[in-house]
């Protein structure tokens, strides 16, 4: 049972990157569907947000880590990557999804 969930596991993080790995190569190659003034905001935030994932994934942190005695400046140097890297993969996404759309219409 164990080994079963394993497996399933490592096959979905393989798609998940896959996917988001096709996205990233999708705005970087092709025109931007979605927010076109953003373009190279996304672009510089994509690889970052590459890596912030790959972090939070291996370590198995919390996705925002924020506890009661943070002043104000520690917890936005915490929440502006975490809100950054959310709204590019959302967008990259996005684009993706609007990209393969137009491709098979």
């Amino acid at each position: 049972m164990k080994v079963k969930k394993r497996a399933i596991r490592i096959f979905l993080r393989i798609i998940f990157w896959l996917s988001y790995i096709f996205a990233g190569l999708n705005l970087y190659t092709n025109e931007l569907f979605f927010f076109n003034s953003n373009i190279y905001l996304l672009r510089l935030i994509y690889p970052l947000s590459l890596f912030w994932l790959q972090i939070r994934l291996n370590n198995k942190e919390n996705w925002i880590p924020i506890n009661e005695y943070m002043s104000t400046s520690q917890l936005w140097f915490r929440i502006i990557p975490v809100i950054l890297c959310i709204f590019t993969f959302i967008i990259v996404y996005i684009n993706f999804v609007l990209f393969i759309i137009k491709y098979i219409l």
